[in-house]
């Protein structure tokens, strides 16, 4: 595999004034930028335009194939050991694939002689716009979606800023942002990072190569077997073995944990530092402790840097010297990512990064079962020079993810049937408010603790959380209304200990029904300002006063299936809404009265919650 050299490498020495910030270079209250305040290895990423690849990625319009026959006429048996003869490998190689999913599925599927569960474009676009967007579609984005090419509505998505939102939203939960843990500043710049990669700015090899030496990654963790262990968790999605958390951990042994003052935010942060091990007195390599600092697991690497006029003594060791990381130069960071370095030259680095995608928007890992998969999406990134966008795009237009989820679940292959997943907690929110016309706040994922900085007598800390996702009232406190609701639900994580969670039990379901019902009031017992407008649950044209009919208890009905569910009712559905309507038409009661609880049973069922 072609090694990469990193974009620090590319950038080459920058000065310390422009690592320092304000310590080296004065306290100039420009240098401090509360709307985007990232200090790290990220300013000295590309800019612009400039893209790893153009995008444009094959594969998106593959034909499902007709199902192959055994050759000795035998029907497919999930059940028994699938083979794949030489009618098998034919009939692969027949099809032409060009999408790897769907080349690395054909010897288990089609071409030893079974089938998938087809899907219809309006499930496949619901599942997509959770998946990508981040909460249910529109009734106009599905008419959209539907009208175009799969590859290209794909595309579309993954060109998006909605589809970097998430991935850093993604990378917030595994990397557990906490500014309790780690400097706001560190966590704003691994961020950047993590866009840059999900733009297709940077390869995903030096992605992982910037998180291997990432404050938010050292600094969160507080032994050098710590780090390691993280590094091999975050990288290969594995702990490591004994002898592994030892040997790569001596590539940490020169990061400490530490705090330095923030002149602008008035508050003392953590952050990484610097602790000069292996060195002398004089600060010389020591032949003597330098095997301390050596790892051999993936490569023979020696981690060793010398102490200058940056460094001070350690109070803690009077015998050590320490340096605050902001005064690392571009060659130092290069040097400290050898342990990210080594490990995304490995071909288990790139399976753990198709396994994480699979698994995002399959719920299973797909590879497991059916390793040729991993094989031919490994193959397809290097293909695209490690862009991680292809690996996505390959697995969003493959047929085992345009599955249908509503049949086949008897199915002895999982393979063989469509994801079935629970929307995330702010999806769920999101969906409802958009769907009703509420609106409510937002977190921000990369400030956790706002009111921490809002405590502080600096202007600049109260305006670093104005700037953020999070909405302060008048008073000048944040709007916890969307995440006290939210983490209820086991989303805008807090991450100081525990982190996202997706559970259905009686005090998840409690909020949600009340948060249904506060939406579209059935009963007329809530604050008008709070629920949903009639408007919103209305057809267009229809009065909230007009007197219920049986011709618009199907109006009615059919207008709300397609606004939450972006599907038009069943023939079974619309009789259970004539048969419960009657009653209420028997009284005479309006539209609005007939709206609104029907509004509460479908945003409160299952399918709003699972997609």
């Amino acid at each position: 595999m072609e090694t990469k050299t990193t974009v620090l490498g590319k950038a080459g020495v920058i000065s310390s004034c422009m690592m320092v910030f304000f310590t080296a270079c004065g306290t100039d209250e420009n240098l401090f930028n509360s709307e985007e305040p990232a200090r790290g290895p990220a300013s000295m990423l590309p800019s612009g335009s400039e893209r790893v690849t153009d995008g444009k990625f094959k594969g998106g319009n593959d034909t499902l194939p007709n199902v192959a026959a055994a050759a000795d006429g035998s029907a497919w048996n999930p059940e028994l050991p699938i083979i794949c003869d030489d009618n098998c490998r034919k009939a692969c190689d027949s099809y032409a694939f060009e999408n790897p999913v769907n080349k690395g599925m054909c010897s288990d599927l089609w071409g030893a002689g079974g089938t998938g569960t087809p899907i219809v474009a309006e499930e496949a676009c619901r599942r997509l716009w959770v998946d990508t967007v981040g909460r249910f579609p529109t009734s106009s984005e599905l008419d959209g979606c539907t009208s175009k090419p799969w590859g290209d509505v794909v595309k579309e998505r993954i060109d998006s800023p909605e589809f970097v939102r998430l991935n850093r939203r993604a990378w917030a939960d595994r990397l557990k942002y906490d500014t309790e843990s780690v400097s706001v500043e560190r966590i704003y710049d691994m961020d950047q990072i993590v866009a840059a990669a999900y733009q297709g700015r940077i390869p995903y090899d030096e992605f992982g190569t910037l998180i291997s030496a990432h404050p938010v990654l050292t600094r969160r963790n507080a032994t050098a077997g710590d780090r390691a262990e993280a590094l091999f968790w975050t990288l290969l999605g594995r702990p490591p073995f004994g002898e592994e958390r030892a040997d790569v951990g001596r590539l940490y042994t020169l990061w400490d944990n530490n705090y330095y003052d923030h002149p602008q935010l008035g508050m003392r942060l953590p952050d990484a530092y610097i602790r000069y091990n292996c060195v002398d007195q004089d600060g010389n390599v020591d032949k003597a402790t330098s095997g301390e600092c050596t790892s051999v697991t993936f490569g023979y690497e020696q981690l060793i840097l010398k102490p200058d006029a940056r460094s001070k003594p350690d109070d803690r060791d009077k015998n050590s010297r320490l340096m605050w990381a902001g005064l690392l130069t571009a060659n130092e960071w290069e040097k400290l990512q050898a342990p990210g370095r080594l490990m995304s030259q490995q071909f288990p680095f790139w399976e753990n990064a198709v396994n994480v995608v699979l698994e995002q928007y399959l719920g299973y890992r797909l590879a497991t079962s059916v390793p040729r998969v991993g094989e031919e999406l490994v193959h397809y990134a290097m293909k695209y020079d490690g862009d991680i966008r292809a690996v996505h795009y390959a697995v969003l237009t493959s047929f085992v993810y345009r599955q249908s989820a509503f049949t086949g679940q008897d199915a002895k292959l999982r393979y063989t049937y469509g994801p079935v997943k629970q929307i995330d907690a702010e999806g769920w929110v999101d969906s409802m408010d958009g769907m009703t016309g509420h609106k409510l706040s937002k977190c921000d994922l990369r400030l956790n603790r706002p009111g921490d900085f809002l405590q502080s007598d600096s202007p600049a800390a109260h305006a670093l959380v104005e700037d953020s996702e999070w909405t302060v009232n008048k008073d000048g406190d944040v709007d916890d209304a969307y995440k006290d609701l939210v983490r209820n639900l086991g989303g805008c994580p807090d991450n100081s200990q525990g982190g996202r969670f997706k559970i259905v039990s009686v005090l998840t379901t409690a909020n949600q029904l009340n948060y249904a019902t506060r939406l579209c009031d059935p009963a007329f017992e809530g604050d008008t300002d709070k629920r949903a407008s009639s408007d919103r649950l209305l057809p267009k044209g229809v009065s909230a006063k007009e007197v219920l009919s049986t011709d618009l208890i199907s109006q009615i009905y059919t207008h709300q299936m397609k606004q939450f569910y972006g599907r038009a009712p069943t023939a079974d559905e619309l009789t259970s809404a004539q048969t419960n309507g009657a009653e209420c038409a028997a009284g005479r009661c309006s539209a609005e009265d007939f709206a609104r609880p029907v509004c509460f049973a479908l945003l409160s069922s299952s399918e709003m919650l699972f997609y």
